[in-house]
């Protein structure tokens, strides 16, 4: 039996946990992996206002394993409910044929979850290990109820023509509207995150200021509200390679791009320049307020690229109609041990910024 400790993180563990998420970049023709620094557990406050994370650590401190927990509130029902939401899933390539796997998630059985408890987590449909695994049901792993597939856009800078509403910056005198238009778009997505917007600059919202809300107006009255999020002061997707097929095919791949205005790819170990469309709102889910305020986030990009999350039902998907970017697909799951898994209904939600 390997002497792995199992245990939740520590401030301590930050310099290990950033070189376990260093050493495990996610598959793929592109490998991405993760910077959180200078505070690794930034981004965990950002996924869930009660931070649930876990660690397996050799006995000189390494960590071979984490996992997230977190608790937050969503909407469920038309009313807001607590849940929790798994992500952060790392297993260091050394200890992936043994069990710690199993032993996480029993350790996630008997110290996290109450009974009966069910959580939410993502996974990209281009991760087949994970998704096989995950799925099984063997070695004592919780069921994986599916609930929905996610979409997620990555749009560079462009320039939309045709839009029909004037959208401007928020100032504070709009947080009472913009709350009771977020409030109400929520309350009517399953899972999507309840926030309050009158704590903006706290951990749940880190970084965050009425400034970079832009908003959308119907005869003087907001229609339609979207954060655009640079979390890049707490995390940060980088381009850790590519496969040996992705490699010799860049260079034309961005030569392309650029004449026809598409994403181009970094060199390896450079970041990537992300903002997150984060709680966005619409009046009626009307898909024309969403683009009139793509047109105004896209226009002002600066170089870098928006990501967009949607489930695939939702109506809002289709302001995306015709944008230039790329599309990634993902399942989301309903998680747990016993009972029958919380009843919903489409569209469900999943903030980006929560990722």
């Amino acid at each position: 039996m390997d002497r792995l400790t199992i245990r939740e993180a520590l401030a301590a563990d930050h310099t290990a946990l950033e070189r376990l998420f260093s050493e495990t970049s996610m598959p793929g023709a592109i490998r991405i992996g993760s910077d959180r620094t200078p505070d690794f557990f930034a981004a965990s406050h950002v996924q869930a206002t009660e931070p649930c994370l876990w660690g397996a650590f050799t006995p000189d401190g390494k960590a071979v394993g984490a996992f997230s927990a977190g608790r937050r509130m969503v909407w469920l029902g038309g009313e807001q409910v607590p849940m929790r939401y798994l992500s952060d899933l790392r297993i260091h390539p050394g200890w992936r044929n043994g069990t710690l796997l199993a032993r996480g998630f029993r350790n996630l059985r008997e110290n996290v979850f109450s009974q009966g408890e069910w959580a939410q987590t993502l996974v990209l449909e281009g991760n087949a290990p994970a998704l096989e695994i995950l799925r099984s049901g063997r070695m004592g792993l919780p069921q994986y109820h599916p609930a929905g597939r996610y979409v997620n856009w990555l749009l560079p800078q462009q320039v939309i023509s045709r839009f029909a509403f004037p959208v401007r910056t928020a100032c504070t005198a709009d947080l009472p509207a913009m709350q009771g238009l977020l409030d109400d778009s929520s309350s009517r997505r399953s899972f999507s995150t309840a926030v309050d917007l009158g704590k903006l600059g706290g951990a749940f919202l880190n970084g965050l200021a009425i400034g970079d809300f832009l908003v959308a107006e119907d005869a003087g009255e907001i229609c339609g509200m979207m954060a655009i999020w640079d979390q890049g002061r707490f995390q940060r997707l980088r381009v850790d390679g590519y496969s040996p097929a992705m490699a010799v095919a860049r260079p034309i791949w961005n030569l392309a791009a650029r004449i026809r205005g598409g994403l181009t790819l970094p060199d390896p170990g450079i970041a990537i320049p992300i903002r997150k469309a984060s709680m966005l709102a619409c009046a009626d889910d009307d898909p024309s307020i969403l683009k009139s305020i793509f047109s105004a986030a896209l226009f002002s990009g600066n170089g870098g690229l928006l990501s967009v999350g949607l489930s695939e039902k939702d109506p809002l998907t289709a302001a995306l109609s015709g944008l230039k970017g790329k599309v990634f697909r993902g399942r989301h799951f309903l998680v747990g041990w016993e009972g029958k898994p919380p009843e919903w209904r489409e569209p469900f939600g999943f903030d980006p910024g929560r990722i």
